[in-house]
């Protein structure tokens, strides 16, 4: 990735050098050195404002090209990749009304405390959460209301992840592949809110220690 392909990538996706910067956990003088040119960041810290570009939406060509297509995949196979997914989350849905995410088959009970720490800095960004796990599955760490139980004989513990214009599929925390276009979000969306109007309420007390 070259300067002139941050600044771009930057302005498709109307992010200020303060963001990225954010986005990347670095500090915004090193955003602004490189599109200057006046200093090179290190390979590790490039990949890493590469990567964050390209989860944002991007995609980066040859001769400096730099492009937002209406569909994106990424493959999500670093370790941690699902704190960075939420990190996204937080990020995508910070400027919207009534931001949510949405969690189909999923388990609150193998979630290490690193996700749990950053769940509730979802929760604190306002984001609301509903999860649709497993029939008779009380180890719930948010509020029982934002449950529905799956029947025992439907449920897989493979995720699907919605929020904004992204659709994120968790192959059991090994990898994922997360994707970027509206309209198979919206659709989603439906599908998620459908299948929670049908789903089984839980009438019971969550047995969690642990909440967001």
């Amino acid at each position: 990735m070259t300067p002139s392909q941050c600044r771009a990538a930057r302005g498709l996706l109307n992010w200020s050098q303060p963001e990225l910067a954010r986005r990347c956990s670095m500090h915004k003088q090193t955003i602004s050195n490189f599109e200057a040119e006046r200093s090179t960041p290190s390979n590790t810290s490039l990949e890493k404002i590469s990567r964050v570009l390209e989860n944002g939406g991007v995609e980066f060509g040859p001769d400096n090209a730099v492009s937002l297509p209406q569909i994106k995949i990424i493959k999500l196979e670093d370790r941690g990749w699902f704190i960075t997914l939420l990190d996204d989350v937080i990020f995508t849905l910070q400027d919207q009304t009534d931001p949510e995410l949405l969690i189909y088959g999923g388990d609150n009970r193998v979630y290490p405390e690193a996700t749990v720490e950053k769940l509730r800095d979802v929760r604190k960004a306002g984001i609301r959460m509903r999860e649709m796990v497993c029939e008779g599955n009380t180890y719930l760490m948010g509020q029982e209301t934002d449950y529905r139980w799956i029947p025992k004989k439907f449920f897989k513990n493979y995720n699907t992840i919605v929020y904004g214009d992204r659709v994120c599929v968790d192959f059991r925390g090994r990898a994922a592949i997360l994707i970027i276009n509206k309209g198979w979000a919206d659709a989603e969306r439906v599908k998620f809110e459908m299948l929670w109007d049908t789903g089984l309420p839980v009438r019971t007390k969550s047995t969690s220690d642990i909440r967001y």
